[in-house]
């Protein structure tokens, strides 16, 4: 993908740096976009900034070349900054913890595989005896960290994670907290990411946790012919009814990769979100709320 620059000025605490983005491809699309026909030279990226502002230059392609860069070496500066800084709290969240007594972190891998399911095509039985809380690890079948989650009933969160990430969820590992406090289960979850080397895809940012924690919305997959179904049973005053009976078909589909998987687990989806295009094991939902 192309990108080109329009130069704008950011501040990096007591650096600044020129930002570019502008909807055209090229770079002398993106000098164009910059408003005027004169060339100049920028002695120092301060001094071409305020000629720019004024509308007195453009920017040659040596001086968009040179901008792109050092944005570059700056959001990775910041970027690494923020790592180390990030770093630094948990070893200090985790000393505190420690001090007033709070269940250790453990290490991911000092943790045990389980797989999903059991000899007899069960979701996997945890001991939760005493347990008030937990945090977890979603596996898919590589042993790549797809997910970390936590969760006030880890049997219906992994039951639940099964039905709606069938082709991820292989195996997990489990922390299981008697003690539980929202900043304990954070550093467990921090520690465990910072130890993965990376964040699971499935943490990445707010629609990726909603894949994993929220019912299956099937509506943005619909095709056309799907479409035309729903706005049919529409027109009777019946939506719901096209909406279920289209969401029919993707629960067909995850029913059949669970069972080609030799899953016996009963999963029935709810009804009543199929109506709204959404699909969900209709079950008592866990407790997911981190506590205070």
């Amino acid at each position: 993908m192309k990108l080109t620059m329009v130069l704008t000025l950011l501040a990096f605490g007591n650096t600044r740096a020129f930002l570019v983005s502008a909807p055209l491809s090229g770079r002398t699309a993106a000098a164009a976009a910059m408003g005027t026909s004169s060339v100049c030279r920028a002695e120092d990226w301060a001094g071409f900034a305020r000629r720019r502002s004024a509308g007195l230059c453009m920017a040659t392609n040596s001086e968009l070349d040179q901008s792109a860069e050092y944005v570059k070496a700056e959001l990775a500066r910041v970027q690494e900054e923020y790592e180390a800084n990030r770093k630094a709290k948990i070893k200090e969240q985790t000393r505190q913890a420690a001090a007033r007594g709070d269940a250790a972190v453990t290490p991911l891998a000092d943790l045990e595989f389980h797989s999903f399911l059991d000899k007899d095509g069960k979701v996997a039985s945890i001991d939760t005896k005493g347990v008030k809380a937990s945090v977890y690890a979603v596996y898919d079948e590589s042993k790549t960290l797809r997910y970390i989650g936590v969760s006030r009933g880890i049997q219906q969160s992994l039951r639940l994670s099964l039905a709606r990430r069938p082709k991820d969820t292989y195996y997990f590992k489990v922390q299981n907290i008697t003690r539980p406090s929202r900043s304990l289960l954070e550093i467990i979850k921090e520690s465990w990411i910072e130890e993965n080397g990376s964040t699971p895809d499935g943490n990445a940012d707010e629609a990726s946790q909603a894949v994993w924690e929220h019912a299956i919305n099937v509506v943005p997959l619909f095709t056309e012919e799907d479409l035309a179904v729903v706005a049919e049973w529409k027109e009777k005053g019946k939506e719901d009814r096209g909406l279920k009976k289209i969401a029919g078909r993707f629960e067909n589909e995850i029913l059949e990769i669970l069972e080609e998987r030799g899953v016996k687990e009963s999963i029935r989806f709810d009804p009543k979100l199929k109506g709204r295009g959404l699909l969900d094991v209709k079950m008592p939902k866990p407790d997911s709320s981190v506590p205070k």
